[in-house]
């Protein structure tokens, strides 16, 4: 399989910010593999080896990517609404239609993918979003 090219990554790719410095690598792979398969997943780190409140998120699919941007935007970890955007802020998917999601009063992410030793924890790190 080749590895895709750059605008292919991109468009691949997610900026998940305003991230709380306990949230590790770990927990954004499982919170954003309800959208679709991952390929990668990086939070970002300064100098010292500190997390910053950044990171990235790759998926495996293109038509990943809007949908875990209109599930996951919003949504809190440890407390603190993460912000979901699209790899240098615009997003061009000229051989995908177009999706488009109701707005809810509610986010509602499904924990299906999370072992059970997992969930518990997990669970008080996840809240609803209310608008």
């Amino acid at each position: 399989m080749a590895s895709p090219g750059r605008a292919e990554a991109a468009e691949q790719t997610l900026l998940v910010g305003n991230l709380e410095s306990r949230v590790r690598e770990e927990i954004l792979y499982e919170l954003f593999l309800q959208a679709g398969p991952l390929t990668k997943v990086m939070i970002c780190e300064d100098k010292e080896g500190k997390p910053k409140s950044f990171g990235y998120v790759c998926f495996k699919h293109k038509v990943s990517v809007p949908y875990a941007k209109a599930l996951l935007d919003g949504i809190r970890l440890y407390g603190r609404p993460i912000t979901v955007q699209y790899w240098r802020g615009k997003f061009h998917r000229p051989n995908v239609g177009k999706i488009r999601f109701k707005k809810k009063k509610r986010n509602k992410v499904f924990l299906l993918h999370l072992h059970r030793e997992v969930l518990s924890p997990c669970i008080i790190l996840f809240t609803k979003r209310i608008q």
